[in-house]
């Protein structure tokens, strides 16, 4: 007999977990208390404007080019006023389809736009590594 997993959704996305046993009473039991404790997030909300500022600490630690740093600046100074706009205060609120409306309020050309788009990546891809959005 294989091991049991459950399988449910959240928020549209689905989320598989082995219960790490082959009985089934106990596997029910498992699925129950993870129902009645809910699916607990790890992770603390964190607003735009606190990730914001904790990147540009640490590329100012990195000590990036000061032209860079001006980059960054500029972007989260836009991403503030759009998110402020929207109503949106904490970062998991920006999802994909926030993000792909915020690229389009741009006014770059292509090239200025593909650097500021690897510049916002960048920032999302440090807000993953320092656990500030799953």
């Amino acid at each position: 007999m294989c091991p049991l997993w459950i399988d449910w959704r959240v928020n549209g996305k689905r989320i598989q977990k082995p219960l790490g046993t082959r009985d089934w009473g106990v596997a029910q039991i498992q699925a129950r208390k993870i129902e009645v404790d809910g699916l607990a997030s790890p992770i603390a909300p964190t607003t735009v404007e606190a990730a914001c500022d904790k990147f540009l600490s640490d590329a100012k630690a990195r000590q990036l080019r000061d032209s860079s740093l001006r980059k960054y600046r500029q972007l989260f100074k836009q991403l503030r006023q759009y998110s402020q706009t929207r109503g949106i205060a904490l970062l998991n609120n920006l999802t994909m389809d926030e993000l792909l409306t915020f690229r389009s309020t741009w006014k770059n050309s292509n090239q200025s736009a593909k650097k500021k788009l690897e510049l916002l990546k960048a920032f999302f891809r440090f807000c993953a590594a320092g656990k500030l959005i799953p």
